[in-house]
C-alpha cells in the first residue's frame, strides 16, 4: 500500500477509510484463499515426505537385507561352561558339536613402580620436578619401545630440569602406553594400552634413570671397586682395555662361567685377556655387562621379563671372583618394582591351536570370547535357530502391515470438502482444540484417492500375491531338460504365502483399512489365527533352505519394483515415490501468485484512496471558491 498522504473525509464528511476497507475486503479473499492453498500444499508435501521415509526404510533396510537368503540362515550356539567362554555364531557357523580348551588368557603388560621420594625424603607431588628425586636425572634419556619387531614404535625421552612427574607420565602416554604417577602410593604405574604381545612395551635408559624413578625391575649385580694403590701410593684405575692379569695375576687360568636361562658362556682367562673380553663373554650369555671407569665397578644386568642370571667359577670355588669385585654368585633384585608380562591368549578348538592378542577369536563363523582357563575340554553346540528365522519373517510382515495400514487409511480417508482453510479471524473465534481438530480433518484427507499412492499400494499388494520359487535350476540342469520339464519343475517348486499359512482375513473378519494385512496361522499373538495349524514353523523345520529361497525371492521382487517406482524422472527425485520436484515447483508458484495478488490488492486499495482524495481536493477547492464569493458580497 502507498505511504503517500491521504485526505479522508475532511470536506465531504464521509468515512472514506471504512468505505475503502469494505471495497478491499471483497478482493482480499483471493489472497486469503491463495495462502490457504499454499498451507494445504505444504501439509501435503509433509505427508508425502513422512510416508516416503517409511517406504524408503522398508526398501533400503528390510527388503535390501531380506532379498538375500543369508538373512534367513540363523544359528543358535550354546557353550557347556558359560563361565569360561561366551560364544556368538553367525549365519556361516556349521551345525554340530565342537570341543574347546582354553590354555591361557591374553594379558596386557603392566609395570608397578617402586616407591620413590624426594632426595630429602619428602613425598612427591605430580607437579614436582624429577630433579628433586636426584639432580643427576637431568640429561639422562629413557627409551620406550611399544610393539614387536619391525612394527615396534620407539620413543626417546630426555629428562630436562623442568620436567615434572606429570610431564614424564604424559611423555610415556604419547609414546603409546597408559601412565600415571600416584601421589598416594608414591609410585609410577605404566601399562600397555591393550592385551597381547603385539602391544608389549619395554623401558631402557642410558644411565640409572629407571632405578631412580622406581621403574627398574631388572635383576642386577654390581661389583665392588677394583681400583688399586701401587707401591708409590698412587691410585691405579683400569679401563676396558686393561688386562685382567694386571688387576690380579692369579686370575690367569681361571674359567668364569656366565649363565642366563638356557644360555651359557665361559671365559678362560689368559695373560692377554682384557676387561672387554669379560664383558663380551657376559653379553654372549645374554647378560648386559658394563664397566664403569669412574667408579671402577663391573655391572651386570638382566631384563626382569626374562630369567635371572648367575656368574661363577667353573671349579665352584668362586674365590677368584672377589678379585673382580664380584663376591656374590647370585643376582640381586633392583627394587620393589614389579612387572607383569604381556601374553597372547591360546585356545585349542577341535584339536587345532589358535592364538590371539585379545581374548576374542573369530573362527569359522564363531566368535569366541574367552573368560577363563579350562582344566579340560568344554563343548560348543551349534544348531539352526528356527525361532530366529520365524521371527525374521514375522518382523517383515509386521513392518509391511503397519505401512499398508497407514497407506489404506490415507487413501480411504473421509472427504474434507466441507472443511475450508481457516482464516485468522475464524481461528480467533475458536479454541485451540477446535482449530487442531478442524485442521486435522483437512490433513487426514490430503492423500485421499491419490493416484500415486494407489500405484504404490497396488504394486506392493500384487508382489505379496505372486508365487515365488523355493529352489533354482542351474544352466547345466536346464540344458538337460525339455521346455515342458522345466515348466513342470518350476511349477512344482513355486509356492505362495498361503502355502506357509500366511494370508489376509476375509472381508468380514478384517477391520477397516486392514483388508490387505497379512496374518500367520498359529501365531500365538494373533487372536484371529492363533488356533490354526502353524504351517510356517513346519516349513522352516522341514525345509529351511526352500523357505529362505521363497522369502528372499519375494523380498527381491518387491525391492526391484519399489526401485522402479523410486527412479528419478522430470517430476521426481531418486528414491522418491511421489513427484517431489513438481510439488516443489508448485510451492514456488504459490509464492509468486501470492506476491502478485498482494500487489494487485495494494494497487486496488491505492486506486480507491486516490479517487476519494481527488474528490476531497475538488470539494476543498469548491468550498474555497464559495468562501471567496461570499466575502466579495459581504456575506
Amino acid at each position: 500500500m502507498s505511504d503517500r498522504m491521504r485526505l479522508t473525509g475532511m470536506y465531504s464528511g464521509m468515512d472514506t477509510e471504512s468505505i475503502v476497507q469494505e471495497l478491499v475486503k471483497v478482493r482480499e479473499t483471493k489472497v486469503t484463499k491463495l495462502k490457504g492453498d499454499q498451507k494445504k500444499h505444504e501439509w501435503k508435501q509433509t505427508a508425502w515426505q513422512d510416508l516416503n521415509s517409511k517406504i524408503y526404510n522398508l526398501y533400503s533396510n528390510t527388503l535390501s537385507n531380506l532379498r538375500l537368503t543369508g538373512a534367513y540362515k540363523k544359528k543358535n550356539t550354546t557353550c557347556s561352561d558359560t563361565t569360561k567362554a561366551k560364544i556368538v555364531s553367525n549365519d556361516n557357523a556349521m551345525n554340530g558339536t565342537q570341543t574347546l580348551k582354553i590354555n591361557q588368557l591374553a594379558k596386557a603388560g603392566y609395570l608397578t613402580g617402586a616407591k620413590i621420594s624426594k632426595a630429602n625424603g619428602e613425598k612427591l607431588k605430580t607437579t614436582d620436578t624429577l630433579s628433586t628425586i636426584d639432580s643427576s636425572l637431568v640429561g639422562q634419556k629413557i627409551t620406550i619401545s611399544v610393539g614387536q619387531g619391525d612394527e615396534a614404535k620407539t620413543t626417546e625421552i630426555e629428562i630436562t630440569s623442568d620436567m615434572t612427574m606429570n610431564n614424564l607420565a604424559n611423555k610415556f602416554a604419547e609414546a603409546g602406553v597408559n601412565a600415571s604417577f600416584d601421589e598416594t602410593n608414591q609410585r609410577f604405574f605404566i601399562s600397555a594400552k591393550d592385551t597381547g604381545l603385539v602391544n608389549e612395551f619395554k623401558l631402557s635408559a642410558d644411565g640409572n634413570a629407571l632405578g631412580m624413578l622406581g621403574l627398574d625391575n631388572s635383576e642386577y649385580l654390581t661389583g665392588k671397586s677394583i681400583s688399586q694403590t701401587d707401591v708409590d701410593g698412587k691410585t691405579v684405575n683400569f679401563n676396558k682395555n686393561s688386562k685382567l692379569s694386571v688387576i690380579d695375576p692369579n686370575l690367569v687360568g681361571t674359567n668364569i662361567v656366565f649363565e642366563k636361562g638356557d644360555k651359557s658362556e665361559t671365559l678362560s682367562i689368559t695373560a692377554d685377556s682384557t676387561v672387554e673380553d669379560l664383558l663380551e663373554a657376559a653379553d654372549k650369555a645374554g647378560i648386559k655387562a658394563t664397566f664403569d671407569e669412574k667408579t671402577q665397578q663391573f655391572k651386570f644386568q638382566s631384563d626382569g621379563s626374562a630369567s635371572g642370571f648367575v656368574i661363577k667359577e667353573q671349579n665352584g670355588n668362586n674365590d677368584k671372583l672377589a678379585k673382580l669385585g664380584l663376591d656374590a654368585t647370585t643376582t640381586q633384585k633392583g627394587s620393589e618394582c614389579t612387572r607383569i608380562d604381556a601374553q597372547d591368549s591360546e585356545i585349542v578348538l577341535n584339536g587345532a591351536t589358535f592364538t590371539s592378542n585379545s581374548n576374542s577369536f573369530s573362527i569359522n563363523g564363531l566368535t569366541i570370547s574367552t573368560l577363563g582357563v579350562t582344566d579340560e575340554e568344554i563343548s560348543i553346540v551349534t544348531t539352526t535357530d528356527f525361532d530366529g528365522i520365524y521371527n525374521t519373517v514375522k518382523d517383515f510382515l509386521t513392518e509391511y502391515n503397519e505401512l499398508m495400514k497407514e497407506m489404506d487409511k490415507l487413501y480411504n480417508a473421509d472427504s474434507a470438502r466441507k472443511y475450508d482453510m481457516l482464516t485468522s479471524e475464524q481461528k480467533e473465534a475458536m479454541t485451540d482444540d477446535e482449530v487442531e481438530e478442524w485442521e486435522n480433518k483437512i490433513k487426514s484427507s490430503l492423500l485421499r484417492k491419490d493416484t500415486t499412492l494407489n500405484t504404490v499400494m497396488n504394486t506392493m499388494i500384487n508382489m505379496m500375491m505372486d508365487g515365488y520359487k523355493t529352489a533354482s535350476l542351474s544352466e547345466d540342469q536346464k540344458k538337460k531338460m525339455t521346455t515342458k520339464e522345466i515348466a513342470d519343475w518350476e511349477k512344482e517348486h513355486t509356492k505362495y504365502l498361503s502355502d506357509f499359512g500366511i494370508g489376509t482375513l476375509s472381508y468380514f473378519e478384517a477391520a477397516d483399512n486392514e483388508h490387505h494385512l497379512y496374518h500367520i496361522d498359529g501365531d500365538k499373538e494373533d487372536e484371529v489365527t492363533a488356533e490354526r495349524d502353524d504351517k510356517l514353523r513346519k516349513a522352516i523345520a522341514e525345509d529351511p533352505d526352500g523357505t529362505a529361497e521363497f522369502f528372499a525371492n519375494l523380498c527381491k521382487s518387491m525391492y526391484d519394483k519399489l526401485y522402479d517406482l523410486m527412479g528419478s524422472t522430470d517430476y521426481s527425485s531418486i528414491y522418491k515415490v511421489y513427484n517431489d520436484k513438481q510439488m516443489k515447483k508448485e510451492a514456488e508458484d504459490y509464492k509468486t501468485k501470492i506476491s502478485k495478488a498482494e500487489k494487485d490488492l495494494s494497487d486496488y486499495e491505492d486506486k480507491w484512496y486516490d479517487k476519494f482524495t481527488a474528490m476531497e481536493k475538488a470539494m476543498a477547492k469548491m468550498q474555497s471558491s464559495q468562501n471567496a464569493v461570499s466575502s466579495m458580497l459581504g456575506g
